[in-house]
């Protein structure tokens, strides 16, 4: 049995398309940890956290802006494939977690002819479910590569029409470091 830290992984986010509406850019930095357990060899039961943020402008041409930040936890298992090949190695995971979505400041003051308007933005927090892929390379007791997560949740989006659930979907890149402890 082993233990596995990822004190660093370092990459972005792709905003679904409903995230990026508002946002100045639909590509969020995106910086993260973990840690996991390997009880069996090509097996790793882990949990991961991660920050992103971006600038919101609501798609206002001049008006009040916010940052928007990401903040999630999740758990995941790991499979490796057997097979090496030059010190290289591809995992596959599946998990699930919960994602806090908030906007600093949690206002916001928007100016009309008839007056000012406070809108507030309360923070949401739904659970995401993620499929991921990885190449690895090992050196010495430590492994860096590059991951690709799929992440998918669902959020309440206010409309015209009435308040609707709409399922959404964002594409993690990273390149991580692990160190494995044996």
């Amino acid at each position: 049995m082993g233990w596995v830290i990822e004190p660093a992984a370092f990459g972005a986010v792709r905003l679904d398309p409903v995230m990026a509406r508002g946002l100045v850019s639909g590509t969020v930095p995106r910086l993260g940890a973990g840690i996991a357990v390997e009880p069996w060899t090509g097996v790793q039961l882990g949990c991961e956290t991660g920050l992103s943020a971006g600038r919101a402008d609501f798609g206002l041409l001049t008006g009040p802006t916010a940052r928007l930040t990401h903040a999630d936890v999740a758990v995941e298992l790991r499979g490796r494939w057997p097979r090496r090949s030059s010190g290289w190695c591809v995992q596959g995971a599946a998990g699930a977690g919960r994602m806090r979505l908030a906007y600093h400041p949690g206002q916001v003051v928007l100016g009309t002819s008839a007056g000012a308007i406070t809108v507030d933005l309360p923070a949401v927090s739904p659970w995401t479910r993620h499929v991921a892929a990885e190449v690895l390379h090992g050196f010495g007791r430590s492994q860096v590569g590059v991951r690709c997560a799929w992440r998918f949740y669902a959020l309440d989006i206010a409309s015209p029409a009435g308040v609707r659930r709409e399922p959404l979907s964002d594409v993690q890149a990273s390149v991580v470091l692990r160190v494995m402890h044996y």
